[in-house]
């Protein structure tokens, strides 16, 4: 009877323990499965290889949600559009991307500043997440879609890994253009010109002019640098200086020249306005003795004993016929 209680005992507390444990398993997660969740969609046109469901999404490192479904956009949508679907959902509590919750349309305003959405790689292992942030819209237009999505759409922009493919794909097709057997031939036509004519060039006579040049060279920096030296262009350069200085001194006299000058001339201004009636008076009494002086001598000339003794000459009588 004892062992059969045991047993009865044992098994009461392993179905307590379990009820206690599937009842802390409801409490803590209800926060989890009751939770609203914003789910959000973008389109693919590049590879989504290492992207898993459960993957998170980040916006400038700090996570924002997880992948929740990866597929083919045909098995969602009917059109003709060979992308990649895939779905994000976040907490609502975690749709912000500035200070309050954000709506909808406040959202579709930051994806107008250039809000999107692309593929980045965690080191070298390959495994991928999704990655948000603000991007120049007029380098990441959004896609055209001919189909009404289901959840909130934010446009995708290409990875780093795919911009650098698609760059090296350019690169190589630029390659493929060029041809490469007329470039070689033209290099191997220039280096027989240049072969032909350094055969032709006469070296010898070349190095010797070189050589040459480089002693007349030498000569005429030796003389320049004896000339500096000499004590005669010390001389020169200290009278140089002292006439700088004389120069420089001088043109610190000269602001206060000008300022007597300016004071002279003021002056003589107020002195000709106030004698200017005087000497209109004086240029008028020498006009009148000008003109008196004019009548004198044109008396003179006519009456020359008039202008000495003072009487007119006797009137000439005509003899009577």
């Amino acid at each position: 009877m004892a062992l059969k209680a045991n047993y009865f005992k044992i098994g009461v507390f392993v179905i307590v323990a379990a009820i206690i444990t599937v009842i802390g398993v409801i409490v803590l997660g209800a926060g989890t499965i009751f939770r609203k969740k914003v789910m959000i969609e973008t389109y693919f046109q590049e590879s989504v290889q290492g992207l898993e469901i459960g993957s998170p999404l980040k916006f400038r490192g700090v996570r924002f949600g997880r992948v929740e479904d990866i597929t083919l956009l045909g098995k969602e949508y009917l059109t003709q559009q060979r992308y990649i679907l895939v779905r994000v959902s976040m907490p609502s509590e975690d749709f912000v991307l500035k200070a309050g919750k954000m709506t909808p349309k406040e959202f579709e305003n930051e994806i107008e500043k250039g809000l999107r959405i692309r593929m980045a790689f965690q080191g070298i292992t390959g495994t991928a997440f999704l990655e948000m942030d603000y991007l120049d819209p007029s380098l990441n237009p959004p896609l055209k879609l001919d189909w009404t999505p289901k959840y909130f759409y934010i446009p995708s922009s290409q990875s780093t890994i795919s911009r650098i493919s698609t760059s090296l794909d350019r690169l190589m097709k630029n390659l493929e253009k060029i041809k490469m057997n007329e470039l070689v031939e033209g290099l191997e036509m220039s280096a027989r010109t240049v072969k032909a004519a350094l055969a032709k060039a006469d070296i010898a006579s070349v190095s010797k002019e070189v050589k040459a040049l480089l002693v007349e060279t030498r000569a005429t920096n030796r003389t320049l640098n004896q000339i500096i030296d000499g004590a005669e262009m010390k001389g020169i350069l200290a009278k140089t200086s002292a006439a700088l200085t004389g120069i420089q001194r001088g043109s610190e006299q000269i602001p206060g020249v000008l300022e007597q000058t300016k004071k002279i001339l003021g002056r003589l201004d107020g002195l000709i306005n106030k004698k200017q009636q005087d000497i209109e008076v004086s240029i008028d009494n020498l006009r009148v003795f000008s003109e008196n002086l004019r009548e004198i001598t044109e008396n003179a000339k006519k009456n020359p004993s008039q202008f000495f003794f003072g009487k007119p000459p006797p009137p000439v009588k005509l003899p009577k016929k």
